[in-house]
């Protein structure tokens, strides 16, 4: 199993909301100031997954994520910055804020990960934001790590390529192949590459079938935390999905738009 655990960000010691907020405000002003960047810094915290409301011209909202003792008390500080501190301050793009200021439901999920480390971690202190950008890669693996991963790739082949396309894949790369179950009347092979499978399809195209064998045998299938939950937020955001398959487990479809097919299971 992967190691989701985050490395330890700038811890800075403070006994109340008030105190920390000010502790981390000097934080920022002496990390500004080595870098050559002077200047008073406005910073609001408003009502919980809410992002400031008040646009201007020139500047955007960053977040940053305070925390002190317990993980319910966990806050976003919202700092507005020009795009020019950005690029020295923060080594970020304004692309890369949205990407992250967008959905603070994440930003909260990645506090509350980090404080259960027992290496440290940000207790009693904060995730600034150029933390964050420096360790993207590890944040987005620990968050989607616990809800999502792919559970298989399946690929079409021609009959008569299916033992040569299995080689290649076997030896050549390392994969593994493993039984499919008995219910699954469809020809073809189960590969294992790594924690996911590649599913080697094979069967013949049937007259007039559309898409064949282009987005209809080949898909990716991921495995979901809840596939209720999944569904039901699919179907609130206008995505037709469909229940169909031959395993003991729930199999939901959907065709994103472009025409490729998408399966859910839920994880393990």
């Amino acid at each position: 199993m992967e190691d989701h655990r985050l490395p330890p960000p700038l811890a800075v010691s403070a006994a109340s909301p008030g105190s920390l907020v000010e502790a981390f405000r000097a934080t920022l002003i002496a990390s500004r100031r080595a870098r050559g960047l002077d200047g008073p810094l406005e910073i609001q915290i408003p009502e919980y997954l809410q992002v400031p409301q008040a646009a201007v011209p020139g500047r955007a909202w960053v977040p940053h994520l305070l925390n002190w003792e317990e993980r319910e008390a966990i806050v976003l500080a919202w700092e507005l910055i020009e795009p020019r501190v950005l690029r020295l301050a923060l080594e970020a793009e304004p692309h890369e804020i949205s990407r992250w200021a967008n959905r603070p439901e994440l930003l909260f999920r990645l506090g509350q990960m980090a404080m259960d480390q027992d290496d440290g971690g940000p207790a009693n202190g904060h995730l600034s934001f150029r933390w964050l950008m420096a360790h993207q890669e590890e944040a987005a693996r620990a968050l989607a790590g616990e809800v999502v991963g792919i559970e298989h790739v399946s690929l079409h082949v021609a009959p008569e390529d299916e033992t040569e396309v299995a080689r290649i894949f076997t030896q050549g790369l390392g994969m593994v192949e493993i039984p499919r179950p008995a219910t699954i009347s469809v020809p073809g092979r189960w590969l294992q590459a790594g924690n996911a499978r590649v599913h080697l399809n094979s069967r013949e195209g049937e007259p007039g079938e559309q898409g064949f064998p282009g987005t209809a045998p080949n898909h990716v299938c991921f495995a979901v935390e809840d596939i209720i939950a999944a569904e039901r937020e699919l179907a609130r955001l206008g995505v037709a999905t469909k229940r169909a398959g031959s395993l003991s487990k729930p199999q939901l479809w959907i065709r994103l738009p472009g025409g490729t097919a998408i399966e859910l299971q839920p994880l393990p």
